[in-house]
């Protein structure tokens, strides 16, 4: 978050629509905190960007907000971001990732396995040079080592049998995307590519439902290999440009209002409602369990077809 504009009325529409829908938690895509991250527990930005915007609407409901860890919060020790759920009555974030198991209104449960992804690309960095903001990165949390830890213990998660209603994977990278800055970071960032295309088979091979991330400014629905991949970072900073040609794995996008999702999980379905800083429904899709967007896609595929002829 910035503290501006866009994201107090964002924050603002998110205090008047919550209690009507009875959430249980809000889940937070990264890059809490712009430019540069927080530098202790007492940064005044925790209330800024934090405390202020989105304090009421938490205290309102009761639900906690669980954060990921995005690159600008990683340009200074990322410590005090998990240092801070022993300071808030809200802020949960027991560590750098873990898994939760939630319990869902309909009956069953959903396992949220929240990643940090900027450490993850740490076990396919060959140096410094080769990622975002490689300079300013702490390597006790983003370098080889730290990466390949959290990598087999996310290869150890999610080898574990699926016995929640919903799996459901969190980072704050973009795997997927049909933005133009996705291309761009491809070249640029040689171990960014390296992580997406490691994150598209172990997501795949281990059955994952949705995998959910910020960063690009934009909000999509993808599918490859069955995985819904959604992008939702449009929080309150400037919106991301889209690629000219939309990308054949896309089934929704749009790069035009700031705003949230609400997330309805049924046992079949994850209704995913966009709502912008207004109040007003910019979109809905309903979202399958692993390998039911193949459907949607290919609908989606033969209706841009025909728009196009």
């Amino acid at each position: 978050g910035t503290g501006g504009h866009a994201q107090r009325q964002v924050a603002s529409t998110m205090h008047r629509v919550l209690p009507r829908y009875k959430g249980k938690f809000v889940l937070g895509l990264g890059d809490n905190f712009y430019m540069n991250g927080v530098n202790s527990v007492r940064d005044p930005q925790w209330k800024a960007k934090f405390e202020v915007p989105y304090g009421c609407s938490l205290s309102l409901t009761g639900m906690p907000f669980y954060p990921t860890i995005g690159d600008h919060d990683h340009c200074q020790n990322p410590k005090p971001l998990v240092e801070y759920t022993s300071h808030s009555r809200h802020w949960r974030l027991p560590d750098f990732y873990h898994e939760m198991q939630l319990p869902l209104p309909s009956g069953g449960d959903v396992q949220v396995i929240v990643t940090d992804s900027v450490g993850l690309e740490g076990a396919f960095s060959e140096n410094i040079t080769d990622r975002r903001f490689g300079p300013h990165l702490t390597l006790e949390y983003t370098g080889y080592e730290a990466g390949m830890r959290q990598l087999r213990w996310l290869e150890d998660t999610l080898s574990q049998p699926k016995r929640a209603t919903w799996r459901i994977v969190v980072g704050h990278r973009p795997v997927l995307s049909g933005s133009q800055r996705f291309e761009a970071d491809a070249r640029a960032y040689p171990a960014e590519r390296r992580f997406r295309d490691a994150m598209t088979n172990l997501l795949a091979k281990h059955q994952v439902d949705v995998y959910l991330d910020g960063h690009d400014h934009t909000t999509q629905w993808l599918c490859v290999k069955g995985v819904s991949y959604i992008v939702n970072g449009v929080g309150g900073y400037d919106l991301h440009a889209l690629q000219k040609s939309v990308p054949p794995e896309t089934i929704y996008q749009n790069n035009t209002f700031h705003g949230f999702a609400l997330h309805q999980l049924s046992a079949d379905v994850m209704k995913m409602s966009f709502v912008d800083e207004y109040a007003r429904l910019q979109h809905v899709v309903n979202i399958p369990k692993f390998g039911g967007c193949t459907h949607q896609l290919i609908e989606a595929i033969a209706s841009r077809e025909q728009s196009n002829n």
